[in-house]
């Protein structure tokens, strides 16, 4: 038909052969006889036993291919398996998929908090995300990493924006909000200890995301795509149109502007309103802040070395008397001989 429409636009076979890349015979057959450009249908081997292997299919959905290979051939179509692997996988019926069901919460009850990453060329930046359940309020920070300090700058300048603080937060799992998952109905999480600290000073509770389940925090997830799509690389090509350099403080502040001016006071697509305007009955449900505004800082304690007790200066001096040791005499330098110091206390002392 493309080869008739090229024809009928003045093109000659000349022509016509160039630009479909066909030979000029083949293109002065179909354009003179139009019963040649209609491709007549392949016939195969299968069609035979499509009705079969469909009723096959439907009595048993998870059988393999192989084994409707051998069947088949034992009704005399032989098939490769790539090829019937094709076929099967067509007329394989599909499961229904389940209907997505939206969890909505009560206002001051949820929230959801994730990091994400923020990619334009060679240049990438990490974004703290939070997200309030009932209104959809959305508060967002650009932090330099992901570690326990960016958890908490974030936690505490999402608390201080919002003014209180949701009944409970849900989380992803990385390191920095839990060091072992409980796999048993009680749930016992080992949190980190730098989470334990906001917790015990905001009084929130920490709730985990079922692995491999994006879908329980979907809130969170959708808002990434929407400040990555709507804010970040719009902000990041003007700004290099304007031959500006990047960094964190100049993308906060256009940040917080676009929360204000954009993000916040849109009409939300599934509740179909503002979530400032949803923000002000979610208000008075949230925790109260504390009276202090900042919680202790978290400090790793340090890696304890493996040493030998302490020695003290007295004990030092009676192991260098052999007649106030009882035991083998001192060792050589490798060997470690203990001895036991019967004039002060029953400790043991090591010597070099």
């Amino acid at each position: 038909m493309e080869l008739k429409v090229l024809n009928k636009q003045g093109q000659s076979m000349k022509a016509i052969a160039r630009i479909s890349g066909a030979a000029r015979n083949t293109v002065r057959k179909y354009v003179r006889d139009s019963a040649l450009a209609v491709r007549k249908p392949r016939v195969s081997r299968l069609d035979a036993h499509r009705e079969w292997l469909v009723a096959r299919l439907i009595q048993s959905p998870g059988i393999p291919a192989s084994v409707l290979q051998r069947e088949l051939a034992e009704r005399g179509c032989t098939l490769s398996g790539a090829r019937l692997r094709d076929v099967v996988a067509k007329l394989r019926p599909k499961a229904p998929t389940p209907p997505v069901v939206r969890f909505e919460t009560e206002p001051g009850v949820q929230a959801q908090v994730d990091f994400a990453t923020m990619r334009f060329g060679e240049v990438s930046f990490k974004v703290f995300i939070a997200v309030l359940g009932y209104s959809r309020w959305l508060f967002a920070l650009f932090v330099p990493d992901e570690r326990v300090e960016s958890l908490r700058e974030g936690h505490m300048s999402f608390f201080d924006r919002l003014g209180g603080v949701p009944q409970k937060i849900v989380y992803d799992n990385p390191k920095t909000v839990v060091i072992e998952r409980d796999p048993s109905v009680q749930k016992k999480h080992r949190f980190h200890p730098a989470l334990w600290e906001l917790v015990g000073h905001y009084g929130f509770v920490p709730h985990l995301c079922q692995p491999y389940r994006p879908q329980t925090k979907g809130k969170v997830e959708r808002m990434v795509r929407y400040v990555r799509e709507n804010f970040f690389l719009p902000t990041v090509t003007r700004l290099n149109a304007m031959h500006q350099s990047l960094s964190l403080s100049l993308l906060n502040a256009e940040l917080g502007r676009w929360l204000t001016e954009v993000a916040n006071v849109r009409q939300h697509r599934h509740t179909r309103a503002r979530p400032v305007d949803r923000l002000l009955e979610e208000s008075p449900k949230l925790l109260p802040l504390p009276p202090v505004s900042q919680p202790k800082r978290y400090v790793p304690s340090a890696r304890k070395r493996l040493s030998r007790p302490p020695v003290s200066a007295a004990a030092r001096s009676l192991c260098a008397k052999p007649h106030h040791c009882s035991g083998r005499s001192m060792g050589t330098r490798r060997s470690r001989t203990w001895f036991k110091v019967s004039s002060i206390s029953p400790r043991h002392v090591t010597s070099k």
